[in-house]
């Protein structure tokens, strides 16, 4: 029969688990702390960050070329995060028979498409919001990745006259902290989703970038007052919108926005 374990080995076994637990709290706690402290450094605890990227292809359908931009945004946040807009728009580098390269540093350099019944019959010359969704808002967890595409299909006599064209893609992100709904644990609705929806459907229709910052030193009225540079939205005449820049400015404050330039050839196909 095996001899019955004394005090000291009872006691000994008793330090060495408590000393066991005590490691894993402490290893726990202290990953915990590194965790935090590395987010905190790239400004994700109460900011929004994404990485982005942006893929044109050329695609051959029959005697037409389909324009495709694959935009793929990558959750850094701590947090949700709301694609609330990503604008693509396009310009012309060149025209077939003309020159006019020189100087040439950005999109807004570029001159835009002319006005005519064959550029009229192309959706590359409109201006769109590929993140639209009706009664819906693009929104990507922690670390998730959300995939949006722009397609446009042109003509050959487009592409001749056309061949290079520079698309500029601008993804406007922000936190779903107000304009949330969530089915879990319990179903709630962000107290903003609702006309936040509505609003961004209104601009969608009217065709432009709502989002601006305030460019003067200040704006009030009524008592709200907007300082230099704030986040607000605005009307497509330029003029600030006011009264929605007040009911939205909890989700204008927490909104980056990164911009990517592309150019593409559209007289050979990629695929």
């Amino acid at each position: 029969m095996a001899d019955a374990p004394n005090t000291l080995q009872i006691i000994t076994a008793a330090s060495t688990f408590a000393l066991a637990i005590w490691q894993v709290i402490m290893y726990r706690l202290f990953t915990a702390k590194i965790q935090l402290r590395d987010i905190g450094k790239s400004n994700a605890i109460n900011d929004v960050y994404f990485l982005y990227e942006a893929t044109p292809k050329v695609h051959s359908v029959g005697n037409k070329k389909l324009v495709e931009i694959e935009i793929k945004v990558t959750n850094k946040s701590a947090n949700k995060l709301g694609i609330l807009a990503i604008f693509v728009r396009f310009r012309p580098v060149i025209i077939a028979d003309s020159s006019g390269l020189t100087n040439i540093k950005s999109f807004e350099d570029l001159q835009p498409f002319e006005d005519d019944a064959m550029e009229q019959r192309n959706s590359l010359t409109e201006f769109k919001n590929v993140a639209v969704a009706k009664d819906f808002i693009w929104q990507t967890s922690v670390d998730g990745v959300s995939v949006r595409r722009s397609f446009d299909l042109i003509e050959e006599e487009f592409c001749q006259k056309y061949p290079l064209v520079m698309a500029h893609i601008m993804i406007m992100g922000g936190a779903m902290t107000h304009i949330d709904k969530t089915h879990f644990p319990k179903y709630t609705v962000g107290k903003l989703r609702r006309s936040w929806v509505e609003f961004v459907a209104k601009k969608n229709s009217e065709g432009y970038n709502f989002f601006s910052r305030l460019q003067v030193e200040n704006f009030s009225r009524g008592g709200r007052t907007f300082k230099r540079l704030d986040r607000i939205l605005i009307h497509k005449d330029g003029k600030i919108d006011f009264d929605n820049s007040c009911e939205f400015e909890s989700v204008l404050q927490s909104i980056i926005n990164s911009n990517m330039e592309r150019v593409i050839d559209l007289r050979s196909a990629t695929t």
